[in-house]
């Protein structure tokens, strides 16, 4: 069983010690892995594998493979809407996933809006907490516009409870992790921008139904899942396509790299 772990190279700069874990996973259960660095399908290597763990985010690269034969994970239709944050959010608005109302915004739209500050705005294509800013007036929401630099943008109305979430790590249909992330420093809890995290034992139960409606519409390899809280109650936020794994590898015994090797080997046929 031939495997690609694709990374392209602004991840892997990041990434590299899993990356490489990865790799070690797939091949201590007798898979032929290798890391394949790629930023376009133009780049890929001429022998296409049998499967291909996709680290890029990228749906293109993700949809040319499928194409091609080979079978990807997380595959090209996971990777087009949820490394698209509005495209997340209309798509999980019709599998009856809530979210806080939000709307796509234009250069031209920000000079109307008025009367629901505090806000933010946020790149439809973001990572990691990038891209991504509270906006108490239009002043603040002009210059976050610019500063995102692209045609469009989402905006919405900001949480009530700030600098806090909770991210579900799933496994094909199976929650696996459940990390409650705070920051008393940023109204983004993100671990990589120095927010605390540990491990949530008891999921609420309205977050487990919520998972089980997105896992139904997606199959998953591995994904993380993030919830904000508004007036103390869970709601929906967004989907980590390839999603991070410093806090599982930090704050818990598991191994994830693991964890998914063997799930994709398992489904490899």
């Amino acid at each position: 069983m031939d495997v690609w772990i694709l990374y392209n190279h602004s991840r892997l700069a990041v990434n590299r010690w899993f990356a490489e874990r990865l790799c070690g996973a797939f091949r201590e259960r007798g898979a032929q892995a290798r890391l394949v660095l790629a930023d376009s399908p133009g780049e890929f290597p001429p022998d296409l594998p049998d499967i291909v763990v996709n680290r890029s985010a990228d749906s293109e690269m993700a949809a040319r493979l499928e194409e091609e034969g080979t079978r990807v994970w997380n595959n090209a239709e996971i990777s087009r809407i949820c490394n698209d944050k509005y495209l997340t959010y209309r798509t999980m608005e019709e599998a009856g996933v809530a979210s806080i109302p939000n709307r796509l915004v234009t250069a031209k739209d920000i000079e109307t809006i008025s009367g629901l500050f505090p806000a933010v705005l946020k790149s439809r294509d973001g990572h990691g907490g990038t891209e991504v800013f509270l906006v108490r007036d239009r002043k603040d929401l002009i210059e976050a516009f610019t500063a995102i630099g692209k045609p469009t943008a989402v905006f919405q109305r900001a949480a009530s409870d700030l600098g806090k979430d909770l991210r579900v790590y799933v496994l094909g249909k199976e929650i696996i992790a459940a990390m409650f992330r705070h920051s008393e420093t940023d109204f983004r809890s993100n671990f990589c921008l120095g927010g605390h995290a540990e491990r949530c034992e008891t999921i609420p139960p309205e977050i487990v139904r919520q998972v089980d409606r997105i896992t139904e519409r997606f199959r998953f390899g591995l994904a993380g899942i993030d919830f904000i809280f508004d007036r103390g109650k869970p709601v929906f936020n967004e989907i980590e396509d390839a999603v991070g794994t410093r806090m599982l590898y930090a704050k818990t015994d598991l191994d994830i790299a693991v964890s998914l090797a063997e799930h994709v080997l398992k489904y490899a046929d």
